[in-house]
């Protein structure tokens, strides 16, 4: 007897579900709703077929049919992938995602980082908990937490005081033990290489020296083009060359120690002075008698030194600021002071009559000065800057930066030159290729009436005359390594040197021939060969380096990352980016871990800027680098929040009893019977969502379209900005709290009285 052979058969729902994708095949758009309409047809033919399935004689041969019909429209379905996921709204959702899932788990930390350089504080959520300990890292640091509220810890870390935490890895492993309960997190660790930025100078001694914030160093370079570096104090941020009692002393500032560090030049240690944390730039008198130093936290000033005797300092003047002075330069003599202040895109004449010092109006120059030097008669002070608008009016154009050196007449306190750089005016209409001249960074005047400009965007560096006629001589940096210039300094004798944060590297150049190279930090092949994994600390600060340089390095439309967001900080500037509405400028520091990005929380990672914003609106780059997206990614993520001056009183006693708990444990509970939490949870401050215009802000909204979103920022560092609200209308939290919310929608404020209004403003201002 004949045997009949049992034939096999292709489901009908797989027919359907194959014919639909080729359905789709034929006219492929990229949207969930074109497949769900072809599998319909498909659906629709299978049903007038009555669901009749093919047969095969054997299995091999049903699997060869269904693969052959199915690899091309599987194919193109691969290759419209990144299409579906961004017109799905899925693009990075694993991103957000990781993101939610760590803020929801009991115990929750933020930020989630830590950075082995810098004294910072994390606020820890341990729901029901009346203690918390956390472990850096296996037999690491072991921080204490502070309760500030139910469930609610405060944990401060300072490497100088707490040891740094063991291993090598990108990644730190975290315990938190709350009441005892263990658990385990991960936590993103930085350890930032060196980073020599701008010098102070004496062509002199042929000396200049930059110090390294994150690596507490400095670094002096000599004329010949050796190299000698010291340890100094936590987070040193300037220098100056001052005689004491006849001797040549160096004079180092810091950001978290609370004393300058007087040097001689042998870098030796020979005195201090006492003038607390957040000192900042230095300017010495143009007779050397007097130091001028700039201090910033809760009391911003500039204190004025002079030499007591015995090669001691001493304060013999201050005067009070409003705002955190950035820049300081004497004018024509010690008693003519010139400030920059960021927040007010300012310049600020002071001058001395008798002991008081009284201020000029201040010179408006509609944006922030970037550096700022003075001739050596002091009669003229050089800014650069990324546009020059005294009337305060932003000029109209995606991103508009014209970055210009401006010469100001310190007598008749006026703008009195202009020399433009990059982006000039009738470039804006045209694509072209990559100016030169982008992001002056640093300017170091010369006796010889010359003045040198590094750029970081276009790595050169320019020699001009100072009264901006003929041409500049410009020396191209690319090939000497030095990666997006910072600062450069007067050696003399023709010679200057150079310095690059991003490479963690100094240079010498006699003219326009390099005599000197200095690499402070491990340059690019020595961190690859180095690396292990792509997890360790050798691959990420490989990528750092390269995130770094392509934050300042100049698009093809003559700007940076940089230019708008000067070493990640706002420019207190508005610009048009791409919208109706002028919107001011959000620093980008603290964002790690607090996805979605943007004010409509369009971008859920940070590298889909990169895709977004810079290759479309900024043109893209002119070198290629596939990796530049996920790098300047990480480059951000690394950027900390800046430390709040009470958050750095308390890490130094960390006491239970101290202003900043008590701000707390009074703004807390307001904090709550307002609603703030429900959109702002500890310990991000954020939910991590967004909310339309219209429901939180119907004023402001009713004129735009009622999908318009806004995302929901953290707000911690709150206290830092200058202006509040999405498009900068508040100008103190007061506002945010009251006049613009009269609907009573962005919390309800209406539940507090005046005076509650006004504690959870200053509660909100420390966290």
């Amino acid at each position: 007897m004949r045997r009949v052979s049992k034939r096999t058969r292709v489901p009908v729902q797989v027919q359907t579900l194959a014919l639909g994708l080729v359905l789709w095949s034929l006219h492929p758009v990229p949207e969930w709703w074109a497949l769900v309409f072809a599998y319909g047809v498909a659906w629709v033919v299978m049903q007038w077929g009555r669901g009749r399935a093919l047969r095969f004689e054997s299995e091999a041969a049903r699997w060869a049919v269904t693969a052959a019909v199915l690899l091309a429209p599987l194919a193109i379905l691969w290759r419209w992938g990144p299409d579906f996921r961004k017109a799905e709204g899925l693009v990075g959702l694993g991103t957000h995602l990781e993101d939610r899932r760590r803020l929801e788990a009991d115990p929750a930390i933020a930020p989630p980082a830590v950075w082995t350089d810098r004294p910072q504080t994390f606020y820890v959520r341990a729901r029901g908990a009346a203690s918390l300990e956390m472990e850096l890292g296996k037999e690491g640091p072991v921080l204490r937490g502070t309760e500030i509220g139910p469930g609610l810890f405060l944990v401060g870390y300072d490497p100088a005081v707490d040891g740094r935490p063991p291993g090598q890895g990108a990644e730190l492993d975290v315990a938190v033990s709350a009441d005892g309960n263990r658990s385990r997190r991960r936590l993103r660790r930085f350890d930032p290489a060196p980073h020599p930025r701008w010098f102070c100078q004496s062509p002199e001694l042929g000396l200049a020296a930059a110090p390294s914030e994150e690596t507490d160093a400095l670094i002096l370079v000599h004329r010949d083009g050796t190299m000698s570096h010291v340890e100094t104090d936590d987070g040193p941020v300037d220098c100056a060359f001052f005689e004491v009692d006849g001797q040549a002393r160096l004079v180092v500032s810091h950001r978290y120690a609370t004393h300058l560090l007087v040097l001689d030049l042998d870098l030796v240690e020979v005195g201090r002075l006492e003038l607390g944390p957040f000192q900042g730039r230095l300017a010495v008198d143009p007779s050397g008698q007097s130091l001028a130093v700039g201090l910033g936290g809760s009391d911003p000033r500039i204190a004025l030194l002079g030499a007591a005797g015995a090669g001691r300092l001493e304060v013999v003047g201050r005067i009070r600021l409003d705002g955190v002075p950035e820049w300081i330069t004497f004018g024509r003599d010690a008693n003519e002071l010139v400030v920059s202040d960021r927040l007010e895109r300012s310049l600020l004449h002071f001058q001395r009559v008798d002991l008081d010092w009284t201020a000029s109006e201040s010179l408006r120059l509609g944006r922030p000065a970037v550096a700022l030097t003075r001739s050596h008669g002091g009669d003229r002070i050089f800014v650069a800057t990324t546009d020059y608008r005294p009337d305060g009016k932003a000029h109209r154009g995606n991103h508009f930066i014209q970055d210009q050196i401006l010469t100001v007449d310190v007598e008749a306190w006026s703008v009195t030159g202009q020399f433009m750089t990059a982006r000039r005016t009738e470039r804006q209409q045209f694509p072209g290729g990559l100016d030169a001249g982008v992001s002056p960074m640093g300017l170091a005047h010369r006796a010889d009436g010359s003045m040198l400009v590094s750029f970081a965007g276009s790595e050169e560096v320019w020699q001009i005359n100072d009264d901006f006629r003929g041409p500049p001589r410009v020396f191209d940096l690319e090939t000497t390594e030095l990666i997006a210039p910072h600062g450069v300094a007067d050696l003399g004798d023709g010679v200057w040197a150079a310095s690059s944060p991003a490479g963690g590297a100094v240079a010498v150049f006699r003219g326009s021939e390099r005599i000197a190279f200095h690499g402070v930090a491990q340059s690019d092949k020595e961190l690859a060969s180095a690396s292990q994994s792509a997890d360790d600390l050798a691959a990420q600060a490989l990528s750092l380096r390269r995130g770094e340089r392509a934050f300042y390095e100049a698009s093809r439309s003559g700007m940076s990352c940089q230019s708008c967001h000067l070493h990640g900080e706002s420019d207190a500037s508005s610009h048009d980016i791409g919208q109706a509405p002028l919107l001011p400028t959000l620093t980008v520091r603290g964002l790690v871990g607090t996805s979605p990005y943007l004010r409509d929380g369009s971008f859920p990672r940070i590298r889909d800027l990169h895709h977004g914003l810079a290759e479309p609106l900024m043109r893209g780059y002119r070198r290629f680098a596939a990796s530049r997206p996920e790098d300047l990614e990480r480059f951000v993520e690394s950027l900390p929040r800046r430390l709040h001056p009470e958050h750095l009183r308390w890490l130094r006693t960390r006491s239970a009893s101290d202003p900043l708990v008590d701000r707390w444990r009074r703004g807390a509970p307001l904090f709550e019977r307002a609603s703030c939490s429900t959109c702002h949870p500890a310990p991000a401050f954020t939910h991590l969502g967004s909310h339309p215009v219209r429901a939180l802000f119907p004023e402001y909204g009713e004129q735009m379209p009622a999908w318009v979103q806004l995302d929901t920022p953290s707000l911690l560092g709150l206290g830092d900005k200058g202006h509040w609200l999405q498009d900068g209308r508040a100008h103190s939290l007061e506002e945010v709290l009251v006049e613009e919310n009269r609907s009573n929608r962005h919390g309800d404020t209406a539940a507090l009285e005046p005076s509650e209004l006004e504690t959870l403003a200053r509660f909100l201002e420390v966290l």
